[in-house]
């Protein structure tokens, strides 16, 4: 699927475009692990989803680091930021009334991440990140779904 670009947008130098998704990728693998631990104890079947999720989100920073290598740099930036621990919930998913609660966070992120690489390609103007944030976009758009589904079998 093909998204609209919107050219009101100001561009970011290729670099930055890189850093931000490679910055943003890393922590959706690491939020993906999270969410794999949590439910660990509830739904086995949930968690190596998550597992499963953190594949795809690896594979995602593989595809950018190979894109990067071949367009600009030998290697893009370490950029570590920490993964947001439940603050008033317990950590561990143990009963249907907390993974409602993860599943309402987890699907909001995943809009949240869809934007996010909505807004890069807006600001992208080399033709080959187009077509990656494109493949980003609709993955994460069928993670959505596959999330939403996961919830209701629960």
């Amino acid at each position: 699927m093909q998204h609209a670009k919107d050219t009101s947008t100001a561009s970011l130098m290729p670099e930055e475009l890189f850093i931000l998704a490679n910055a943003h990728e890393g922590q959706e693998a690491r939020r993906y692990r999270l969410m794999a631990l949590r439910f660990q104890p509830f739904n086995t079947a949930i968690s190596s989803l998550m597992d499963t999720l953190v594949f795809e989100s690896q594979r995602r920073l593989g595809e950018l680091k190979n894109v990067n290598k071949r367009l600009f740099f030998e290697h893009l930036p370490a950029i570590k930021t920490a993964c947001k621990l439940p603050t008033r919930a317990p950590f561990f998913v143990l009963d249907e009334q907390t993974a409602n609660q993860v599943f309402k966070r987890m699907l909001g992120d995943e809009q949240h991440s869809r934007r996010l690489y909505e807004q890069l390609l807006e600001a992208n103007v080399i033709p080959e990140l187009t077509t990656l944030f494109n493949t980003f976009i609709d993955q994460k758009i069928a993670q959505h779904h596959v999330l939403e589904e996961a919830w209701q079998r629960l």
